[in-house]
């Protein structure tokens, strides 16, 4: 008598046992060898209700597990961390935070965390000559030491030519201690701004600009050591309408300003500026009638004026060092004049805080003043 197919069952005559089909693969196996298959749900495992044979079942599906988050472990006392500062830094130290601002206008920078002493650095803005022949005066020096912390306000203002450059801590206003912050006075006119005008640890007068009776005086420096920019040179008159011009002024703790030439009508040389590499502006000649440019907080030198040759005053040196040993902007030099010759243009003052040169129909440019802050 045949058989029904039992497909992958064994029979067993002396022992019979069970059929039952795979739910996966619908193939008939013993009964007893199929199992139930199992998968994750929820937070737990959980019967399916498939029979499976032992080729259809699945391993449990990692991914359809529930992700317990375990709770925060307790904290630590007295931790004892790496430095890492002195690792990146190789002694521990903040990097330094240097602002400089020269535009002319008002700004703010507020101190970062544990920044704890600011240096403040001023220059007045120089003068503006009210008559072309005259040399301009140099903006004064200031500055001041701070102790600052995180969350303060620095606020600074950049005095343009006339104008006063201060910087202030937490205040949007001039400083009248130099606990507050510091305060430089403007040039104005031929005059130096006063050393007794400012605020400030250390304070410097901006040198005068020169004014004769005739003749084109070189504009004054700006602030330096012992206690002034140098003022600018006086021009040399050879007759009413024929002179040459005045020499610049030094900016900056050196410099020699030109004296009266009452017989030659060659330019004076500029004033000589206090930092190492200097190089005064030369005065004028005949064979070359253009004063020569300062460096280095140097002042220009003055223009040659004869009744045929008529030289530009040349521009101020800038100093970049800010400190109260060198100062900052030498003057221009005056040009040089005469009643036939072209007219000339007097130098214009170094940045910063550089007093312009006087010239025949056109004075130079005085320079604005600055403004830096220094955070460690």
């Amino acid at each position: 008598m045949a058989l029904r197919y039992k497909g992958r069952a064994e029979v067993d005559p002396e022992n019979p046992r069970a059929f039952g089909m795979c739910h996966r693969c619908r193939f008939q196996y013993n009964l007893h060898t199929l199992v139930w298959q199992y998968d994750y749900q929820g937070v737990g495992i959980v019967k399916k209700n498939l029979l499976v044979c032992p080729s259809c079942l699945d391993e449990l599906a990692q991914f359809k597990r529930t992700i317990i988050v375990p709770v925060d472990p307790p904290p630590l006392y007295f931790t004892s961390p790496e430095n890492y500062d002195i690792d990146e830094t190789g002694d521990g130290s903040l990097p330094v935070i240097l602002t400089v601002a020269t535009t002319p206008g008002a700004g703010s920078i507020v101190v970062g965390n544990r920044y704890t002493r600011a240096t403040l650095r001023v220059i007045g803005g120089a003068g503006v000559q009210t008559n072309k022949f005259y040399g301009a005066g140099g903006g004064a020096w200031a500055d001041a030491s701070l102790s600052v912390a995180a969350g303060d306000v620095l606020y600074w203002s950049v005095g343009t030519t006339e104008q006063p450059s201060w910087v202030r801590k937490n205040v949007n206003a001039p400083p009248t201690l130099a606990s507050h912050g510091c305060y430089a006075v403007n040039g104005h006119d031929t005059l130096g701004g006063l050393a007794s005008a400012c605020v400030g640890d250390h304070v410097f007068s901006g040198g005068d600009g020169h004014a004769p009776s005739y003749g084109n005086g070189g504009g004054g420096g700006a602030g330096g050591a012992s206690g002034a920019g140098k003022s600018g040179g006086k021009g040399a008159r050879q007759l009413p309408n024929n002179w040459g011009g005045g020499g610049g002024g030094g900016g900056a703790n050196g410099g020699v300003a030109a004296v009266d030439l009452t017989t030659q009508t060659d330019g004076g040389a500029g004033g000589l500026g206090g930092v190492s590499g200097a190089v005064a502006g030369t005065g004028g000649t005949v064979a070359s009638p253009n004063g020569g440019l300062g460096t280095l907080g140097s002042g220009g030198g003055g223009g040659h004026g004869d009744a045929s040759v008529t030289g530009a005053g040349g521009n101020g040196g800038s100093d970049l060092t800010f400190d109260a040993t060198h100062g900052c902007g030498g003057g221009g030099g005056g040009a040089g004049s005469s009643g036939s010759a072209p007219s000339r243009r007097g130098g214009d003052g170094g940045l910063y805080g550089g007093g312009a040169g006087g010239g025949d129909t056109t004075a130079g440019t005085s320079a604005p003043g600055i403004c830096v802050i220094e955070l460690r």
